[in-house]
């Protein structure tokens, strides 16, 4: 891999760059040999939100629902193949 990003001249962030580890977290998933996994702490995040209070409150948190179910369908096909 190190070679691929050598010959495309990809500069690589070393102090971001973690090789040979069990497991990372990854654009807020957890990566594992268990597979990919949702981080506990962002979990705990968004369920101490305050509950929305007011319809347009409501219709943002909606769109949130929305967006996110369409996302996992997304995600889903692309880890399917």
């Amino acid at each position: 891999m190190l070679k691929r990003c050598e010959d495309t001249k990809l500069a690589l962030n070393w102090e971001k760059s973690h090789f040979m580890v069990k497991e990372g977290i990854v654009l807020g998933h957890k990566i594992s040999k268990k597979g990919i996994e949702v981080d506990k702490a962002k979990i705990k995040v968004i369920s101490k939100l305050p509950h929305p209070t007011t319809v347009k409150e409501f219709a943002v948190s909606s769109d949130m629902q929305d967006f996110t179910v369409a996302l996992s369908r997304i995600s889903r096909k692309s880890q399917d193949q």
